[in-house]
């Protein structure tokens, strides 16, 4: 997020206003990725006209952004008429997809619709060591056709790397590697600790040392950090942004167990004024984490309630893992 749209955030939290919804519209996705948080990849889905309504809704309270994802958000047939509803509110829209075995009909029709960003999932920048993360022999090959294809038809598309120990986990090889295939623009996630997938998520994180080299990369680009004081959130998910899932249920964000509400029942202005669950979550600030009132490291580290609950049974009692990682990036700076 750029440095504009984190003050734009900031001014929307400062307001309690909804700045943004993630919206995983389908829980179907033609792979059958290592790291997956879906167990259940058949569930209950709301409907077009449903989704039309909860666009209608956050149009009114002036949302400012919609991210697309899954799933596999091309397992819609009717993703790409969603978008062009979402595009007549004026939204900020990003999508993220796996670019996958994506018709090319379906890659110009999305061009044409002009998302602000499309993230495309890579796990490497050779095709076999790709195709063995999503389970999917040819994934790599469709995934690179569908950013290339993006990215002629100038629309800002990114390849959002997941890096996954054993599975080629040096950032900067991958990086030169896709670079080389054509892709302008390479970025990086952090695998989460997620319950569902089916490997053990300590098996597949990257050691320290290539985590380190990942931080590194990013550094160059990032805006100074300043040290986030006592009254402001920990995490943005419940004071800026929320997660919706394709059964439109709502919560803080997908990794949180806690329940805010479905939009099939209730509308989401109720939900975000209302949720017990989202409240709880507002008030979730530094100065409530007693271990980090006076930690140095705050200012590079991503602490994540969600994380912490499952970890340590308390979501205000921080892991050693997130000292670990934010010792690393502050090494990286």
């Amino acid at each position: 997020m750029g440095r504009l749209e984190d003050r734009l955030e900031c001014l929307y939290r400062n307001r309690r206003k909804l700045f943004s919804i993630h919206l995983d519209v389908t829980w179907r996705c033609p792979l059958d990725c290592l790291h997956c948080y879906l167990s259940d990849k058949g569930g209950d889905e709301m409907s077009g006209r449903e989704i039309e309504e909860l666009l209608d809704q956050a149009a009114a309270m002036g949302v400012f952004t919609i991210g697309f994802s899954g799933g596999e958000v091309f397992a819609r047939s009717d993703f790409l008429d969603l978008l062009a509803y979402a595009r007549k509110h004026r939204f900020e829209i990003r999508v993220k997809t796996s670019g996958a075995f994506v018709p090319s009909a379906e890659i110009d029709s999305l061009i044409k619709l002009a998302p602000n960003l499309v993230d495309v999932s890579f796990y490497s920048h050779v095709a076999a060591t790709h195709d063995a993360v999503t389970g999917r022999p040819g994934s790599f090959d469709s995934s690179l056709r569908t950013v290339l294809a993006l990215q002629s038809g100038g629309v800002l598309a990114q390849a959002a790397v997941t890096l996954l120990r054993g599975y080629g986990d040096d950032a900067r090889t991958i990086r030169a590697g896709l670079e080389a295939l054509g892709i302008a623009h390479v970025g990086f996630n952090e695998v989460d600790d997620s319950c569902n997938a089916r490997t053990r998520m300590e098996d597949l994180c990257p050691t320290d040392e290539h985590l380190a080299r990942q931080f590194a990369l990013n550094a160059p680009d990032a805006e100074p950090v300043d040290r986030p004081g006592d009254d402001s959130p920990v995490c943005a998910p419940g004071s800026a942004p929320v997660h919706i899932a394709p059964d439109g249920t709502v919560r803080p964000c997908v990794l949180v167990d806690g329940v805010a509400g479905n939009v099939r029942s209730e509308r989401i202005e109720t939900l975000w004024n209302e949720s017990a669950v989202l409240k709880d979550f507002r008030a979730m600030t530094w100065g409530a984490v007693e271990k980090c009132r006076a930690c140095e490291l705050r200012a590079w580290c991503r602490y994540c309630p969600a994380r912490a609950a499952r970890l340590t049974g308390n979501p205000l009692i921080p892991p050693g893992e997130f000292c670990r990682l934010a010792r690393l990036r502050r090494g990286a700076a």
